[in-house]
């Protein structure tokens, strides 16, 4: 069952879909980072394992856009 998101986790989660969207494919850690004007991909990477967590995607690990849309 999923969790509900904080507002910002939200934002973040509807950032993922437009992108796959738009392009039709994932965004990477960096991208998200600079989309959102983070200092660093850790703080990406932090909110993207929050989201799995609350199992709204998936992370495929050390692969560069290996985040997917939970069904």
């Amino acid at each position: 069952m999923k969790q509900k998101l904080t507002p910002r986790q939200q934002e973040v989660l509807d950032a993922i879909k437009a992108m796959i969207e738009q392009n039709g494919w994932p965004p990477t850690r960096v991208e998200l980072a600079k989309h959102f004007g983070f200092a660093s991909p850790n703080a990406a990477q932090t909110l993207l394992e929050e989201i799995a967590r609350k199992g709204h995607i998936t992370i495929t690990p050390k692969v560069s856009r290996g985040i997917r849309i939970a069904a």
